[in-house]
Order: structure tokens, then sequence, then C-alpha cells
């Protein structure tokens, strides 16, 4: 049986201090520190994806930038336009196209798309305080860390298991 990792992590607070486009937004000062901190949970659970795929939004960017300079690192980072502003169905399209070589793959992406995509795909078999947590609230730093013991290419609505859920904060 197949067993990949699925990490889901939404971008740090954006910056609306300035009135730029919205893929140009910047993270805030928040977002800093919260990429940062992002980073080293990264580092200190050993959470090393095999493949990043990332938004071309600078926010994701700078997200991905700040944690790795924090100690979070991948094989391959790969920025994606189809994650920008997408659905939960693209976001699954998205990662149904990853070859099988990946046993772990990271999505940096956007709210609502990137939760959407966390939910459709969790089974909920009990309940679980991860569950409780994001239920509550997948804000932005959000990572959703799902077992998905099937290929890729096979990934359907609750073929995976929420291990964790985390909102780092620095």
């Amino acid at each position: 049986m197949t067993d990949h990792t699925l990490y889901l992590l939404r971008h740090a607070k954006s910056s609306w201090d300035e009135p730029l486009p919205d893929h140009q937004r910047p993270l805030s000062t928040r977002g800093n520190r919260d990429a940062r901190a992002a980073g080293r949970l990264l580092a200190e659970r050993d959470w090393r994806p095999d493949l990043v795929l990332c938004s071309t939004a600078v926010r994701t960017r700078q997200t991905w930038a700040l944690a790795r300079s924090a100690g979070a690192d991948a094989a391959e980072i790969r920025f994606v336009d189809d994650i920008y502003e997408a659905s939960t169905s693209r976001l699954a399209g998205v990662v149904r196209r990853v070859g099988e070589e990946v046993g772990s793959l990271m999505l940096i992406g956007h709210g609502p798309g990137l939760p959407g995509l966390a939910e459709s795909l969790g089974r909920r078999p009990d309940p679980t305080d991860a569950w409780a947590r994001m239920d509550e609230k997948y804000p932005t730093c959000g990572l959703a860390v799902l077992r998905v013991r099937q290929a890729w290419a096979d990934l359907a609505e609750g073929s995976a298991e929420l291990v964790s859920y985390e909102v780092p904060r620095g």
C-alpha cells in the first residue's frame, strides 16, 4: 500500500498597508514572525517534504522563504500558478498530477481552497483534538498534515487521515 504525507500550509498573514494587487501583497510584520515559527516547527518535527508546490503570490513565496530561513527544508520547490486563488477541486487536481516518486508533498496556498482541501480529504473516524482545532478556524499559517494511503492520482474525498493540525505563531 502506498503511504504518502500531504502538508497543507496556508500562507502567513499578509499586509494590507499598501494598495497593491492581491497577487503582490507581501507579508505583514506578524506574518514574517509566523512564517519563521512555521519553519521552526517543520524543522523540529523533522517534517521535510520531498516536494513543495507553492503559489506564485508574493505572500506565499515569502512564507516559504522565511520558513526555510528558520530551518524548514525540502528536496525540491516549485512555484505553481494554478495554486493561486485555486478552488478545493483545482488543488486536488494539482495533487493528483504529482508523481508517485514523491512520498511527501507540501502545498503552500490560500484560503478558502487550501482549508477546503484539508476538510474534504480528511476522514473523521473519531473526534480528535486536531479536527476540533481545525474546525474552529484554519487561519493564516495554519498547517494540516494528512496521511494518504493510496496513489496521489487516486486522491478522493475522505481518502486521508488528519494526523496533525498546527498554527505556528512567532
